[in-house]
């Protein structure tokens, strides 16, 4: 068993065995137990999670599978569900999905009755080197992605590895996406490294993972509320979360790292244009990722939609476009400034070269 990293005032467990979550002191003192799934993990994932003692009298919440579920009615929905069971402050929320669980049940359990403690168990790559790690819930709101949330650390959260062998390939995909950013985040070896075995080497590879998450508890823990260098994890994200609720509006939702991937290959193209990051290693990369990714987008880019998203973005001061970009390989920096033609210009380049 690998052992636990810390995130704040919490540890990320890995289990070579569902049994090992049994040991956990939160059952003994949160002994009323309701587990968050999505129609896919209740299917797949939860059946596991049921044979241990500790889930025997859980009350099982199922929310539809997909981004759009994130939203008020649905977490009106959870909160009367919990209501409705009489559930109090002794209770504690299992959050078992992927990034949308987490953020979903992350943000109910933070809100409902002024909090409860909440454990999160990630089932997809995304969900472990990304969602259920670093404290941030959230909800989507009027078509903006995750404009409404909390900083709410979970209890604990357990990664069981074979829980990934249940997903299809463009699960694995999107997680990898998010693998690949801590990479230009970290530097060129880590990203040699992920490309050197492929998406499809990702499962067969734990290590990977664990570095991905070494990363990002790199920077988590010197900027848990994201002041100033965790903005850095955002790269990719500004046009990516625009590109992401432009998909849902349009009724052909992406998947989170698919647009992730393609947001960052517009705002390495603004790094290089504003920081000068290396014409030579934005090729590479940026033909990397539209190899794997170019052919998911499904959507007509309007730029001037994909404008107004972006100017709703969490990060945004004084109404100007904020961004985390790259100076070279492991030199992120944030608070970058940039234009609405800059913006435009990215665009247009992502558009042509799809």
């Amino acid at each position: 068993m690998q052992p636990a990293l810390t995130f704040g005032n919490y540890q990320a467990h890995f289990v070579d065995t569902l049994q090992q979550l049994e040991a956990h002191e939160v059952w003994q003192r949160q002994p009323f137990t309701i587990v968050l799934v999505d129609s896919n993990t209740r299917a797949y994932c939860l059946p596991r999670l049921m044979e241990l003692a500790v889930f025997q009298d859980a009350l099982i919440l199922e929310v539809p599978a997909g981004e759009s579920t994130k939203n008020l009615d649905m977490c009106e929905h959870i909160w009367e569900s919990l209501l409705a069971a009489k559930a109090g402050r002794d209770a504690v929320l299992v959050n078992l999905g992927g990034g949308m669980v987490s953020d979903l049940g992350g943000f109910v359990a933070g809100a409902y009755k002024r909090g409860i403690p909440f454990i999160n168990i990630p089932t997809t790559v995304l969900a472990m080197v990304d969602a259920t790690v670093g404290a941030k819930t959230g909800i989507n709101l009027g078509g903006v992605k995750n404009s409404i949330g909390l900083f709410n650390e979970p209890e604990a959260v357990f990664f069981h590895l074979p829980f990934l062998e249940t997903l299809p390939h463009e699960e694995v995909l999107s997680g990898f996406a998010e693998m690949l950013k801590h990479a230009l985040l970290s530097g060129q070896e880590h990203w040699d490294a992920l490309v050197a075995v492929g998406p499809e080497g990702i499962i067969a590879n734990p290590e990977l993972i664990i570095r991905s998450l070494k990363v990002k508890q790199a920077i988590v823990g010197q900027d848990p509320l994201e002041q100033g260098i965790r903005k850095t994890l955002n790269l990719g994200h500004t046009i990516g979360h625009a590109l992401e609720s432009e998909s849902m509006r349009l009724g052909k939702p992406l998947l989170h790292g698919h647009t992730v991937a393609l947001g960052m290959v517009a705002e390495l193209w603004l790094s290089m244009q504003i920081l000068g990051f290396p014409q030579k290693d934005f090729k590479a990369v940026s033909n990397y990722l539209l190899g794997l990714y170019g052919s998911f987008l499904n959507i007509d880019l309007s730029l001037d939609n994909l404008a107004e998203l972006v100017g709703n973005d969490k990060k945004n001061r004084s109404k100007q476009f904020s961004f985390s970009l790259l100076q070279q390989f492991g030199k992120p920096e944030y608070n970058c400034n940039v234009s609405r033609e800059q913006l435009l210009e990215a665009l247009v380049y992502l558009r042509g070269s799809l």
